[in-house]
């Protein structure tokens, strides 16, 4: 009976009619704690892929047309380092400290954008253990990019290994 139960799980898992965003059980649990957590009130916000690659490709070329400017964690996963430029996006680094993506040079990289009128389209980062630095993202940080994002009006793609 548990092998007919785990067939099961299986097959509900891999069901094509879940949909493109991925298993909804898994997206219903992940939206509970992210609502709870991070202010992602729906699961339609959520996108689970088999890895990293899977999920920037979608979203770059969703979010970003040709010269636009993404900003990334000045060293990043390098998936995310080529994928950008490949479909003709400007990308700029913001540097990182022992804790991940410097919030007063992000605010200084938009702020001396947004008198151009050429704000970011987009900031990529790894808040929870960032590749390579392995830093994780403290809350009051992540909380300050959601604000940055809101007073820009620019979109945060998270990859949340």
């Amino acid at each position: 009976m548990a092998k007919e139960s785990r067939q099961k799980n299986l097959w509900a898992a891999t069901d094509a009619t879940q949909g493109p965003q991925g298993y909804h059980g898994l997206r219903d649990l992940l939206a509970d704690k992210l609502r709870r957590y991070r202010g992602i009130q729906d699961d339609d916000d959520i996108l689970i892929t088999t890895g990293s690659s899977p999920g920037i490709d979608p979203v770059s070329r969703l979010l970003v047309n040709p010269g636009e400017t993404v900003i990334l964690e000045e060293y990043c996963y390098a998936g995310a380092i080529n994928r950008f430029p490949w479909i003709g996006a400007n990308v700029m680094g913001v540097p990182l400290d022992e804790h991940g993506i410097r919030i007063d040079a992000s605010s200084d990289m938009l702020a001396g954008q947004h008198p151009k009128g050429k704000v970011a389209k987009c900031l990529c980062l790894i808040p929870t253990i960032q590749n390579p630095a392995e830093s994780i993202l403290p809350l009051q940080r992540r909380q300050a990019i959601i604000e940055l994002a809101k007073r820009y009006g620019i979109a945060i793609f998270a990859d949340e290994c």
